[in-house]
């Protein structure tokens, strides 16, 4: 065999970054791209997961602010209640003191003035009859 019949039959071959094989008759060869054909669905797929766990996202805040705000709205509702109350409460012993009040000055005022009848007569005092009591009235007059 003779030189030319023998480099007619050989090729060189040259291995590099960008080219996988480049052969010395000017063919070159890519690098297979299964990790970009890979990186390509699993992107897809992440994206469509994403998609669906936005929606659950979504829906799941939806709901929370619905329970939040009925929440609020029962916690509303028992605080004027809660007011209510408180209010009327007051009110009652207000009205409760001021008639407790009254009973008393009238108390004293009928005690001072048993007292003082007692001071002026040189004699026993005088005996309620019993049987007889001041009515609120009466007793508001004195």
């Amino acid at each position: 065999m003779s030189v030319e019949e023998l480099n007619n039959k050989c090729i060189g071959i040259d291995m590099g970054l960008t080219n996988l094989i480049t052969l010395s008759n000017r063919k070159i060869v890519e690098p297979p791209k299964y990790l970009r054909g890979s990186e390509k669905k699993l992107a897809k797929e992440q994206a469509r997961q994403d998609k669906a766990q936005a929606k659950m996202a979504k829906e799941a805040l939806a709901e929370f602010k619905k329970e939040t705000l009925e929440k609020e709205k029962e916690e509303k509702v028992e605080k004027k209640e809660e007011k209510k109350e408180s209010k009327r409460q007051t009110t009652l012993q207000a009205h409760a003191t001021k008639a407790d009040i009254e009973e008393a000055k009238a108390r004293r005022r009928l005690a001072s003035k048993e007292g003082r009848a007692s001071i002026f007569s040189f004699g026993k005092p005088k005996k309620r009859k019993q049987g007889k009591s001041l009515s609120r009235k009466k007793m508001q007059l004195f």
